[in-house]
């Protein structure tokens, strides 16, 4: 059996018995001792089989004297029953669907550790042997990296458990100041007094904060607010968002500012397709 185990021979001689192992099986075929002087049992323990193929191993029994021709045993040994990865590579921060490759000769159980479920799923386990465990990830809105634990278990039970883990990276530098940037309007707009902020300054990925669009990568592709109390001025740092494609505002009018000039640094938004400013206290040129 592919486990391993310890097996006796029946053997019936009257001469000096020498037995050989084979040097390509010394590795897992150990011969143990004979038993009895005669009619015993000639006994062999077998290492577990690491490999998904079967493996075949010879031993020669002789007689010490060389009176008598030497006996040939064949063992095979079954295929053992493996569940084994390819390389796996840190996830980039901005999520999606990743297949860790695998070999295995087993049905695979893939569960997430409960710690991990808010931002790692599985997908499906694709094909029977040489696969993919497909795993999807959610972005990461920390500027700090995370791990995460996937355990892989046989389902038959012969297989000892194997646990995964997985980092992901925390977000780019270029996130990081699209974030400043949109951290700096918030300020400069009365973000605390918005009808709705929601995760606006939080560690959730910028898709996920009210008004804001992302692409796949995480960058901004568009801010948009109707309606939702905003009131100030457009800050330097919105040229920062050099990803963006429309910018969509509706606000009031601040009589305590006064009308305030909209900075040149808009016009590094080379991106930029839609551009709506409506009822805000903001006067001058496009560059």
């Amino acid at each position: 059996p592919a486990e391993g185990e310890t097996l006796g021979v029946d053997v019936h001689y009257n001469t000096d018995v020498v037995v050989e192992v084979e040097s390509s099986a010394q590795s897992w075929i150990h011969f143990v001792a004979v038993r009895a002087l005669t009619s015993g049992k000639l006994e062999f323990s077998f290492d577990a089989n690491p490999d998904p193929e079967e493996r075949t191993g010879k031993v020669t029994v002789k007689d010490k004297n060389g009176k008598v021709s030497p006996i040939t045993l064949n063992f095979v040994q079954e295929e053992g029953l493996v569940i084994r990865f390819g390389e796996i590579n840190e996830i980039p921060y901005y999520g999606g669907e990743y297949a860790i490759q695998t070999m295995y000769n087993t049905l695979p159980l893939v569960e997430v550790d409960e710690a991990a479920q808010s931002w790692i799923k599985l997908v499906q386990v694709r094909s029977l042997n040489n696969g993919q465990i497909l795993l999807s990830f959610e972005e990461n809105g920390s500027e700090q990296p995370r791990s995460g634990k996937v355990l892989v278990k046989d389902y038959n039970g012969k297989i000892e458990p194997i646990t995964i883990t997985l980092v992901q990276e925390g977000i780019s530098e270029s996130i990081i100041k699209e974030k400043a940037a949109l951290a700096a309007f918030y300020e400069a707009m009365g973000g605390q007094n918005w009808k709705d902020n929601t995760n606006w300054l939080s560690d959730k990925p910028l898709r996920k904060w009210f008004g804001v669009g992302a692409d796949d990568k995480g960058h901004v592709k568009y801010i948009s607010f109707w309606g939702n109390g905003l009131k100030g001025y457009l800050p330097k740092e919105i040229g920062d968002l050099t990803e963006l494609e429309e910018l969509s505002l509706s606000g009031e009018y601040s009589s305590t500012s006064g009308y305030r000039p909209i900075p040149e640094e808009i016009g590094n938004l080379k991106k930029l397709k839609n551009l709506t400013l409506q009822g805000l206290s903001f006067s001058g040129t496009l560059p």
